[in-house]
């Protein structure tokens, strides 16, 4: 009998070593080697009890990256959790990944091949335009009781929408940089969106990346089974790596091989097996996807997902056999949400069923309280990979429990950019309003008291107290939320229902400030208009009206490339384009309150202004005088009929301090930069709010491909 070789001993041994191999594929972005499938070990560490038994020794979490590097190019490592015992229940689940995030980096470090962010956004509204026209004139081949009332959107208004957005993913990474140097935060968000929006150019749009990704999942699940030809595979797929990854198990139903490129060598390629599946499929157990956009790109990009035929798969998935597939969201990320799109679209390929993926399966929560971080919140989510180790890997649903939604979550999560917003236009009425305060009724110097309280006896100071101050200012500042929610609600979402909305904000803005707002405050914000002879609230709400209305009706809608023919082009619209109408009206509706307040104004009496004369009259107006003031100053405790003028003439220069007027113009200019924030959050968190975590955009693009909402 022929002896074996001690290194083939080895090699034999430790093809038979792992019963389950993990194969975490990342997502968007920059990303770290091995980075992913650590984060999916230290899940599994965290969540060890439920697969080994409750004295084992607990593994180490967390790993170095080191655990699970390789120095071979192109080779796959799989690592377990631990250097355990041969007979540690842990010691045979390994753990690998599958990595491809220096195809895109490089081409975006490149710069000279994918699409400037909001070039390549139109690009993606055309496309939504042409599925909507495709659906509408098949529509009108039907007979009139089998159609659907589909009207098309005004998609100019939907691409100039979008560029804002852009905008203020822009701005607030501004923010962020400083909050940074602040110590508060880290956070690159025009980083995260310019490689989030790579990534997919790349998977979508460029066959040759696309098929060099793809090719790596098919070596790195080609690698894993020769060398282990007996453990079950279970696939973990985040973001954009649930693309690639749906993409290589398609090509793989289909009996296609796809192949990497070789550096320096030959390009990938995809190859026809003639109808015989992969033998590592056959292996695949479990697939797990998180935060994943998979329904976009099958309602967006139908065409990556035309020419897949699954009958090479028929014998194998014929008898039950099938690869658990489970899907967790959470909705406050922008990105994944359900996958009832891709359910539907597997119903159409009645030939073979090789995913157990129903309904049920697909698991959404509100877990995670930041919109938009909750993207990458799940590696932190032990309840999420607690469900797949139980459901999946050990095969035993009756234990498994559904992440469930923190209630505090489900409920504020949707409020927070609202929240922000809010707090943003408190901080900016406050800043303006105490420094016309502050400019209006100055600070008195030792000197000045004295005259004014003791020599004169004049009333005290008319300045609003701090606390006062603060009140007023969310009153107002709720005015402000009403007149943006006018202005820009009906430019977010088309119809009577969303204008009425808008009108119903601006009327509780209207009683915010009413209420909220003291009588003689209310006065002095509004004294221009009583200059004028009208009514101060009257006037100063009639005012937030017209700045609203002017905001909508100065906004010029964009000539994009399926524009309205006459409309104006992009380039000529710098005054009339997204949220400058609103502010420049802003501006001018708050220049004319505040300099109407600081107008020389009294309460002269027209009789005592022709007595006193043209020049001391323009002094006491200066000084702000009331009526009780006048009268201690010019009649003392007596009745005459006639003013005495002597005392006003001698002191009234000291009555007016004459403060200056930088604090109030600097205040100003933070006013309106920080309501042109507070409106661009606004913005986004009705986008999200409406379009993708309540999946409008989803649900219209269903309609359009024909996959109807059951």
């Amino acid at each position: 009998m022929a002896q074996i070789a001690p290194e083939q001993k080895e090699e034999n041994a430790e093809s038979r070593r792992f019963d389950d191999i993990l194969v975490a594929i990342h997502g968007i972005g920059e990303q770290s080697r091995n980075a992913t499938v650590r984060y999916v070990a230290t899940r599994l560490a965290l969540s060890s009890v439920s697969i080994g038994k409750p004295d084992d020794l607990p593994p180490i979490s967390t790993q170095p990256l080191g655990w699970f590097y390789t120095d071979v190019r192109g080779a796959v490592k799989v690592a377990p959790l631990d250097s355990f015992p041969s007979k540690h229940p842990l010691a045979r689940i390994g753990f690998t990944e599958v990595f491809w995030a220096d195809i895109p980096q490089d081409v975006v470090k490149e710069g000279r091949t994918i699409e400037e962010t909001k070039a390549w956004a139109r690009t993606v509204v055309a496309r939504a335009r042409a599925i909507c026209k495709h659906r509408i004139r098949e529509q009108d081949t039907l007979p009139a009781t089998e159609r659907l009332s589909i009207i098309e959107p005004d998609f100019s208004l939907a691409a100039e929408v979008l560029e804002e957005i852009i905008d203020t993913v822009y701005v607030l990474e501004n923010l962020t940089f400083l909050a940074e140097k602040a110590g508060l935060m880290k956070f690159n968000l025009r980083r995260v969106l310019e490689e989030y929006l790579g990534d997919v150019q790349i998977v979508t749009e460029f066959q040759q990346f696309r098929t060099d990704i793809v090719g790596r999942f098919h070596s790195a699940m080609e690698q894993i089974h020769e060398k282990y030809p007996g453990a079950r595979l279970h696939i973990v797929a985040h973001s954009e790596g649930t693309v690639v990854s749906f993409l290589g198990l398609l090509h793989a139903l289909s009996g296609e091989q796809v192949i990497p490129a070789v550096p320096g060598g030959a390009g990938p390629k995809v190859v026809a097996t003639s109808g015989a599946i992969p033998s590592w499929l056959e292996e695949v157990h479990g697939y797990m996807t998180i935060g994943s956009p998979i329904d976009k790109h099958i309602l967006l990009w139908s065409k990556l997902f035309e020419d897949f035929d699954f009958t090479p798969a028929q014998n194998f998935f014929a008898h039950g056999r099938c690869i658990k597939w489970r899907n967790y969201y959470d909705y406050g990320d922008p990105v994944g949400f359900r996958l009832e799109t891709a359910r539907r679209w597997l119903e159409e390929h009645p030939e073979c069923k090789p995913f157990q993926f129903e309904e049920k399966h697909d698991l959404g929560f509100a877990r995670y309280a930041m919109p938009g971080k909750a993207h990458n919140d799940y590696w932190e989510d032990s309840a999420v990979f607690e469900h797949f180790i139980r459901d999946v890997i050990k095969d035993d649903e009756k234990s498994a429990t559904k992440p469930r939604s923190r209630l505090l979550v489900y409920v504020l999560s949707p409020l927070v950019p609202y929240a922000i917003s809010l707090v943003l236009l408190v901080v900016a009425t406050f800043l303006l309003y105490h420094a016309v305060n502050h400019y209006t009724h100055p600070d008195l110097d030792p000197l000045q008291r004295y005259i004014r309280y003791m020599v004169l006896g004049l009333s005290e100071t008319t300045s609003v107290s701090g606390a006062r101050m603060f009140l007023h200012a969310w009153a107002i500042a709720g005015f402000l939320a009403g007149i943006t929610i006018l202005a820009r609600i009906p430019r977010l979402a088309v119809g009577w229902f969303w204008k009425g909305v808008g009108l119903f904000g601006f009327g509780l803005g209207c009683v915010s400030y009413f209420f909220g707002v003291r009588a003689d405050s209310r006065a002095e914000i509004g004294s221009g208009f009583a200059l004028m002879g009208l009514d101060p609230t009257v006037g100063f709400l009639a005012l937030g009206l017209a700045v609203a209305v002017i905001s909508l009706l100065f906004v010029q809608r964009p000539s994009h490339e399926f524009g309205r023919p006459g409309a104006t082009p992009r380039n000529h619209r710098w005054i009339f384009k997204g949220m400058r109408p609103l502010i420049l009206a802003g501006a001018a509706a708050v220049a004319f309150l505040v300099l109407s307040q600081f107008l020389p104004h009294s309460d002269l009496a027209p009789r005592e202004r022709e007595l006193v004369g043209s020049q001391l009259a323009r002094q006491i107006d200066k000084a702000h005088l009331n009526r009780k003031d006048l009268n201690m100053l010019f009649y003392g405790a007596g009745t005459d009929v006639n003013p005495d003028t002597k005392h006003a003439k001698e002191i009234i220069q000291v009555l007016d301090p004459r403060p200056a007027v930088w604090p109030v113009l600097l205040s100003g200019a933070a006013f309106l930069y920080l309501w042109w924030l507070a409106a661009l959050i606004f913005d986004l968190g009705f986008v999200w709010q409406r379009y993708v975590r309540n999946a409008l955009s989803n649900d219209q693009l269903m309609t359009w491909r024909g996959y109807n909402r059951r």
